[in-house]
């Protein structure tokens, strides 16, 4: 991935960015029953059809304070 959408996708890989990505443009009463502190990142590699290895978007689960997942796509 040699393209700017690398360099989303590496700063958007951190958990500290990702946080603050929805803190900052999900309206609040959506965003506060998340438990960031839990939140972990889910692996979207995969191998096309020529075998090469491919990063696909940015995908993270975040757990909410009632036992949920809300899962946060990153396109």
């Amino acid at each position: 991935m040699s393209s700017p959408d690398a360099l989303y996708h590496r700063l958007l890989s951190h958990p500290l960015m990702a946080e603050q990505l929805v803190r900052e443009f999900v309206p609040e009463a959506m965003a506060v029953g998340l438990d960031f502190a839990g939140m972990e990142r889910i692996n979207a590699k995969f191998h096309d059809r020529d075998g090469k290895r491919r990063e696909g978007d940015v995908i993270w689960r975040i757990p909410t304070v009632d036992g949920e997942d809300v899962v946060l796509h990153i396109l």
